[in-house]
């Protein structure tokens, strides 16, 4: 108690549902009374505690839906005129992300500011270190565009030292690998079955087995074909490629650009979500080189097929705002 009220940042903690059972599809009285009061501690402890966050980590669809259903009663009546988003739009867009996430049409877009925490680096640090491996040059105030060319200048300085660098900034060596942190585990524990990354790492993956559910990694056109259907399995699309598949890795500009030609299935499937699904980005700087490549590419994608796009900041600009805006993706300013 001690440390939580003389902590001077905040202290977050995930606490697993429990005494719900195998999580099966009921959404009984009994299994809502059950979760309202593990909430309603939960706030009590915030209420004292105003350092402490804390967040329920559940293990199936029906219980997200149960723990949301149950926060909308517990903590929505303090909540009324909340500060948390910066305009009366961004509270009427969470509302209808909500809607979505409860309906499972949310398709997480994840990026690599999740993995931070893990002590892995954001994407612009990955090539900054990719540079010092390959002994080139980093612009550390450079553009988008220069950051791009020095990353496309390592990985050919680099060669077929590459993979091997990678792995290393990663934290993927023989005696050491990055452990999920708190974000993957709430993330693993949102009712969606598909997940679109840019990350190399495997961190969301592990949350996600640890919490007794299956998933499967999609970077190869063969893996498009066996991708499982349904909801007892998490699909995760990695667009990037995998560490542990040194041949699918994509990232250059170059790469990039080529992306569409030379994985036609994989762009096929991502191009089928962006019809069908939300898409809420996770985990990015607005600023970061990463997701310009990314949006360039699907920017259009978005715009036909007339579905709403998220992403979440703290810091964004209102030019920022606009860009993203004319992109059709709406920014959640927190």
């Amino acid at each position: 108690e001690t440390n939580i009220k003389n902590s001077n940042g905040k202290v977050t903690v995930a606490i697993p549902a429990f005494c719900f059972g195998s999580g099966d599809v009921r959404v009984d009285d009994d299994r809502l009374r059950l979760m309202e009061a593990q909430i309603s501690a939960m706030h009590e402890m915030s209420k004292a505690y105003p350092r402490f966050l804390s967040f329920c980590v559940t293990y199936s669809p029906a219980l997200q839906r149960i723990s949301l259903k149950s926060r909308e009663k517990i903590i929505s009546p303090h909540l009324r005129n909340p500060k948390i988003f910066h305009s009366e739009k961004s509270q009427a867009l969470v509302h209808s992300l909500q809607a979505d996430l409860v309906s499972g049409r949310i398709a997480l877009f994840v990026g690599a500011e999740i993995s931070v925490p893990s002590g892995l680096p954001s994407w612009s640090g990955l090539i900054e270190q990719i540079c010092k491996a390959a002994g080139s040059s980093f612009p550390t105030q450079g553009t988008l565009s220069q950051m791009l060319d020095s990353a496309e200048r390592a990985r050919n300085a680099l060669g077929s030292k590459f993979h091997t660098s990678l792995r290393q900034a990663l934290s993927y060596t023989d005696h050491v690998k990055p452990c999920p942190n708190l974000t993957h585990y709430f993330l693993a524990s949102l009712p969606q079955n598909t997940i679109v990354t840019t990350n190399f790492d495997t961190l969301l993956e592990t949350a996600i087995r640890s919490l007794k559910k299956a998933v499967f990694t999609i970077s190869t056109p063969s893996e498009v074909a066996k991708a499982p259907m349904g909801d007892r399995h998490t699909n995760m699309l990695k667009v990037c490629g995998d560490v542990t598949a040194p041949d699918q890795i994509v990232f250059t500009k170059t790469e990039f650009d080529n992306y569409f030609a030379n994985k036609p299935a994989v762009a096929t499937l991502l191009r089928g979500l962006l019809l069908n699904r939300t898409f809420l980005f996770l985990g990015y700087s607005l600023s970061d080189p990463n997701l310009h490549v990314v949006l360039n590419e699907i920017s259009s994608l978005l715009k036909d097929a007339r579905r709403p796009a998220y992403v979440v900041s703290f810091d964004a600009t209102d030019e920022q705002i606009q860009s993203f805006q004319s992109r059709g993706i709406h920014v959640l300013k927190i």
